[in-house]
């Protein structure tokens, strides 16, 4: 088999008679002078409302968020009892109905729905560690239920990513989603495609060593993205807020299915 030759500095010169080409000089990816322009390349790139961040939130989210404006008035998913209700004004907090990345933090900001739970658990009996709340619908549980689905599907995107850095070896770049059975959600590989491309496009030569590029891009782009899609959490601790709000909604069932009414003595045996 064929030894690859050694790398050399891959960044695109863009002046002179040499514009176009590799630097190529040193040992390394990218030599000395030109790593840094590249780590700073890499953290720009994609940036904005069109961007891949934004455009992968929007392919995972906007039709669950549609949704659940669509049913906002529909009995079996009333939204009435949540975090994303104006009671004062009896509808939906305007912006869940506006732009969806910006229905999408205000549905999963940790600020807001731990503020609700806290609300909600104020109001609430506790005895002998067991939530008694104030009851509400079954329609109402259920929109609980799609609101804290979305909750946990968005605390998860940093995780999906940080997996590929420690417990798999970097994936082959431009893989077909279809194939070589490593199981890589669709969308969370075109992240890495675009990524990649876009990197290629603005700061390496026209005729780059793919692999060598790809082994740098990897593992720092992977801690961007994960670092990124984590950013509005803002030191919350979200597990604890998603087991909480999973205990409540516990209890909300709990208290349907065994018919108790709104101000129900809970203290009596």
């Amino acid at each position: 088999m064929p030894q690859r030759q050694p790398v050399s500095c891959q960044w695109r010169l863009t002046t002179g008679p040499r514009a176009g080409q590799a630097c190529g000089k040193g040992t390394k990816v990218f030599c000395g002078l030109h790593e840094p322009k590249a780590e700073e390349g890499l953290r720009l790139i994609s940036r904005g409302s069109s961007g891949l961040y934004s455009q992968y939130l929007k392919d995972n989210f906007s039709w669950p968020i549609e949704t659940i404006i669509r049913n906002s008035n529909n009995s079996s998913s009333d939204n009435s009892a949540s975090w994303i209700w104006e009671p004062t004004e009896g509808v939906l907090h305007p912006i869940v109905t506006g732009n969806k990345l910006d229905a999408l933090y205000f549905i999963t900001n940790p600020n807001r729905v731990s503020t609700w739970l806290e609300e909600q658990l104020s109001k609430a009996t506790i005895r002998n560690g067991q939530i008694f709340p104030e009851s509400i619908t079954e329609g109402q549980i259920n929109s609980l239920r799609k609101l804290k689905w979305l909750f946990d599907k968005r605390k998860s995107l940093g995780r999906n990513f940080s997996g590929r850095r420690t417990r798999n070896p970097p994936m082959p770049f431009f893989q077909n989603s279809q194939g070589g059975g490593y199981g890589y959600a669709h969308s969370l590989q075109q992240v890495y495609n675009r990524g990649f491309t876009e990197f290629l496009q603005k700061y390496v030569c026209l005729m780059p060593d793919y692999i060598a590029v790809w082994n740098w891009f990897f593992l720092r782009f992977t801690s961007q993205v994960e670092e990124t899609f984590n950013y509005y959490q803002e030191g919350f601790d979200m597990d604890a807020i998603s087991n909480d709000l999973q205990e409540l909604l516990r209890a909300y069932q709990s208290d349907l299915d065994e018919g108790y009414v709104p101000y129900t003595n809970r203290y009596r045996r």
